[in-house]
């Protein structure tokens, strides 16, 4: 999955952003790459379970390697001023990847409670078609909403 910034443009101040790149290098040292456990543990924290942690370090571009400082930049403005369709289609994409395009709605709007305290009304946007899963469990797509 490959994230691109959601308002191109002012979505970080410069304050912010110099703020970000101090964080970062006192993390990641001169390589500019963030190690996957230093992602988890300074960007993420202790709450995150590991394979949701392991699920979003890759979404935001982490490899091997480690993540890069403008592909953490572009995740994080997501997450955090993202409008609530971008944030829907981001979390769909991690459930959806791993389920063959599908995920159960419900799992979504917990994951939205946990994170935002409220499940966006866009969401229910985003599902239109029901079909069942083979083990039974309602599942839906998603199309874009634009």
């Amino acid at each position: 999955m490959c994230l691109s910034l959601p308002n191109p443009p002012g979505t970080v101040t410069d304050v912010e952003l110099k703020r970000l790149k101090d964080a970062f290098k006192r993390t990641s040292g001169l390589s500019f790459y963030m190690t996957q456990q230093c992602f988890y543990r300074e960007v993420l924290g202790d709450g995150v379970p590991p394979k949701v942690a392991e699920v979003i370090y890759s979404s935001f571009g982490g490899s091997s390697k480690g993540l890069h400082f403008n592909n953490l930049i572009v995740g994080l403005v997501l997450l955090t001023r993202g409008r609530d369709e971008e944030k829907a289609k981001y979390l769909f994409s991690l459930f959806a990847s791993d389920l063959g395009g599908y995920a159960a709605r419900e799992d979504i709007e917990a994951v939205l409670q946990v994170l935002d305290g409220e499940i966006p009304s866009c969401l229910k946007k985003c599902f239109t078609e029901v079909c069942k899963h083979s083990k039974g469990f309602s599942m839906f797509t998603v199309r874009t909403v634009r």
